[in-house]
């Protein structure tokens, strides 16, 4: 085989592996889409949250990963739980995806109370993710732009050259 075949191959060979490993990330990624979302989610919202119950009752909600969670027989949102302690200072859990009941009283998703905690978190969040998106755009474009330019300057050099001819053996000749 002639080199030009095995550089061929060597490139299709490692195309396929690049491939290959993109698409396993791919699908790695998307089998856990939701469980990665919800750990994004549980990163972002605070540590607890002060909230009163009944407008009289001041009680502090925390989060913490469940040390009981399976993931292959509970939701995905269920690796988070919530917990309180009431007045007998006896812990009172509160599943993700339970609400929240107090005296017989349904006060909501815990869940969600922690999300719109984190709105502050989001935006800036967002904010920073439109200004890296801003700048990696910007930058794209310059390169393209200096892609161009270099090709356009070879395609001119080319151009001289094929119509002048190539002066680099005759100004070596002048300077001896």
């Amino acid at each position: 085989m002639d080199t030009i075949k095995k550089k061929k191959i060597k490139k299709i060979i490692v195309a396929v592996v690049i491939i290959a490993v993109i698409l396993g990330g791919v699908f790695a990624v998307s089998s856990h889409k939701i469980e990665i979302m919800y750990r994004i989610v549980y990163s972002i919202i605070p540590d607890h949250i002060d909230a009163t119950i009944n407008d009289e009752i001041p009680l502090t909600v925390y989060k913490r990963l469940n040390p009981d969670y399976d993931p292959q027989k509970d939701d995905e949102i269920n690796f988070m739980e919530f917990y309180y302690y009431d007045e007998n200072g006896k812990e009172v859990v509160i599943a993700a995806n339970d609400s929240f009941i107090y005296d017989g009283v349904n006060n909501g998703s815990p869940f969600a109370a922690f999300l719109f905690e984190a709105k502050d978190t989001i935006a800036k969040i967002r904010t920073i993710a439109v200004s890296v998106g801003v700048v990696i755009a910007i930058a794209v474009i310059v390169a393209l732009i200096i892609f161009w330019f270099f090709k356009w300057s070879k395609k001119q050099d080319d151009e001289k050259e094929k119509k002048y001819g190539n002066n680099q053996k005759h100004k070596s000749k002048k300077k001896k």
